[in-house]
């Protein structure tokens, strides 16, 4: 673990981390009244830092964010092209390099949430980049690294673990018994509880290549698995299913309403039928950008109304993103897949009533947060005009 980090940083796992993260915005909202520019850093170039910069960066245009990682962000999927060209856009500044310490502005022991901080950096070696390791952070947000589900291995003596911290599982997703309990001479006489474990908190062993994603679609998947397996025990019926990761494609936020649908990799079951299709939805979309591109560019726009568009990043397409799509085979983005995203996850919700409020809640805060945006840029294009 790199020192300071867990005392310095502002993690971003949980719902508590994400309320905590909420109450550092509005301060940050308070320096930039102040005349402030906040500086803020996000280290971790996965999806979830990659859609934590983005969200920041537009949540507040005028602070300077920084995302820290190791390599290129989304290293090796289909997002990479698509992610750097939106960073861009929305002016990230993304810096390769390691994060050896995290060093606290004055008073270490003092408890405060978002506190300034300074990064101690190490260049990691596909550069020759001069790092600034006395460059100060209003805030510090840690998304690198996965660990276990709270809690495991503490609660669970009895079972198995793997080397990462997590439950081991077999391909049915049912937990190995610690060989202390194994060996014990009560427990060969007797027939130990059956017990599986889904999620972040297993890992499978013997592994798989490619190895299945620590994500919400995996455990939904291995949920179906688990819950059939168990009823199969109840029966006294030894028909397990095996899990499987059916991979069916990605999606993330881009900040604000915008969004990316990312297609299954090749090897997968859906690739050959899902990839072909986005990259015909890629290209027309394209073409619908360059027409709403000319209606808004017009004469007979107001230019008010024309700007407000274009510096919210509207689009059908990846055009508001700044996305060649040229560039990024097997995905599409823009405003349209940021909507799909959100009834994505508003139709997997588990009830109706969940899925009408998730519904209501995406469109309402979107549509709130759209037309702050719209009202901020009207009054800053009121001021230069004065």
């Amino acid at each position: 673990s790199v020192p300071g980090a867990a005392e310095f940083a502002q993690p971003f796992y949980t719902r508590k981390d994400a309320y905590a993260t909420r109450d550092i915005l509005f301060q940050m909202d308070q320096k930039i009244q102040r005349g402030e520019v906040p500086k803020l850093a996000v280290v971790g170039g996965g999806y979830g830092g990659v859609e934590l910069a983005a969200c920041l960066a537009r949540r507040l245009p005028k602070a300077n964010v920084t995302l820290i990682t190791r390599g290129p962000p989304m290293k090796a999927t289909r997002a990479e092209p698509l992610v750097n060209q939106a960073l861009q856009k929305l002016n990230v500044v993304v810096e390769m390099c390691n994060v050896e310490k995290i060093v606290p502005i004055g008073d270490e022991n003092e408890k405060q949430l978002g506190r300034r901080v300074k990064i101690q950096k190490s260049p990691d070696g596909t550069e020759d980049a001069v790092l600034d390791s006395d460059e100060a952070f209003d805030t510090v947000f840690w998304t690198a690294g996965s660990a276990s589900a709270h809690p495991i291995p503490g609660n669970t003596p009895q079972l198995a673990v793997t080397d990462s911290g997590r439950l081991q599982v077999d391909k049915t997703l049912q937990c190995s018994w610690s060989s202390d309990i194994l060996n014990n001479t009560i427990t060969k006489t007797s027939s130990l509880p059956f017990i599986w474990a889904l999620g972040d908190c297993s890992e499978m062993v013997p592994s798989f290549e490619p190895a299945i994603p620590r994500t919400a679609q995996a455990a939904m998947q291995q949920a179906d698995v688990v819950a059939s397996n168990v009823l199969s025990r109840l029966d006294g019926r030894n028909d397990l299913k095996t899990f499987k990761f059916q991979d069916l494609g990605t999606v993330l936020s881009l900040g604000g309403p915008n969004g990316a649908v990312l297609g299954p990799q090749e090897e997968a079951q859906l690739g050959p039928l899902v990839v072909p299709l986005l990259d015909t939805a890629r290209f027309g979309l394209a073409v619908a950008d360059k027409v709403l591109e000319g209606i808004i560019n017009s004469p007979q726009v107001d230019k008010k109304s024309a700007e407000v568009v274009e510096n919210l990043g509207l689009s059908l397409g990846g055009y508001g993103l700044g996305v060649d799509p040229q560039t990024t085979p097997g995905t599409i983005s823009g405003t349209l897949s940021g909507i799909s995203r959100r009834a994505i996850y508003a139709l997997r919700q588990p009830t109706d009533r969940q899925r009408a409020y998730a519904a209501a809640s995406s469109f309402l805060s979107s549509a709130a947060a759209l037309a702050k945006e719209a009202s901020d840029q009207y009054q800053q294009s009121e001021q230069k005009k004065r």
